[in-house]
C-alpha cells in the first residue's frame, strides 16, 4: 500500500492533502485504485454514484473533485455531519 500513496503522489493523481487523507486510512485499503475520468457536457452524477458505490461495497475509499476528503461508502450515501454530500 505504501508503494502505491507513493506512486500517486509522485505522477501528481493526489493533492498533497488527498494524500494525507489517504495516509489515514491506508490501513483499510487493499490496495486496488481505480480511477475515472469523465468529461462531455452531460453531468453523469447519477452513473459515477452509482459505480462508486458498488466499487465500495466491500469496504474502500473515494475522492471526489471538490473535496480533500476521502469518502466512505457511508459518508457517500449520508453526506457529511456538515451537510457535504458527494460529487464524482
Amino acid at each position: 500500500m505504501q508503494d502505491l500513496v507513493h506512486a500517486l503522489k509522485d505522477e501528481g493523481s493526489l493533492s498533497a492533502c488527498q494524500v494525507h487523507a489517504l495516509w489515514q486510512v491506508r490501513d483499510e485499503l487493499a490496495g486496488v485504485w481505480v480511477e475515472v475520468r469523465v468529461s462531455g457536457p452531460e453531468d453523469y452524477q447519477g452513473e459515477m454514484r452509482d459505480l462508486v458505490e458498488r466499487l465500495l461495497t466491500e469496504g474502500g475509499y473515494a475522492f471526489d473533485d471538490y473535496t480533500d476528503d476521502a469518502w466512505s461508502l457511508g459518508q457517500i450515501q449520508h453526506g457529511l455531519p456538515n451537510g457535504q454530500t458527494f460529487r464524482a
